[in-house]
């Protein structure tokens, strides 16, 4: 197992960290935890695309934890994965989901 730190940087703007995210890969599984400012970016440059990932854990809906999820989710189809991403997290993250859809 293996865990890379895409991002732990806080709320406002810090050049130099992306927002909070994390990839966990297990084998052939990959688990993002939060979706922050630049997480797109960091798992390009970790190795894997957001094809790769069908799991997702956001663990509160604060902004800075969650901001990249629309990307996140746009280049999971435009890479053609059609495998169901199995999201997971508080209440109000379905709804918030549905509406970015």
């Amino acid at each position: 197992m293996q865990l890379t730190l895409l991002g732990t940087g806080l709320p406002f703007i810090n050049p130099h960290r992306c927002g909070p995210s994390y990839l966990v890969r297990a084998g052939e599984v990959y688990i993002m935890i939060d979706c922050g400012s630049g997480a797109m970016r960091r798992l390009h440059e970790a190795g894997a695309r957001p094809s790769d990932v069908n799991y997702m854990f956001v663990t509160h809906l604060h902004m800075d934890h969650y901001i990249d999820l629309g990307h996140f989710i746009m280049m999971r189809w435009i890479y053609r994965n059609d495998e169901p991403l199995h999201l997971y997290g508080p209440q109000g993250l379905q709804k918030m989901v549905d509406q970015l859809l």
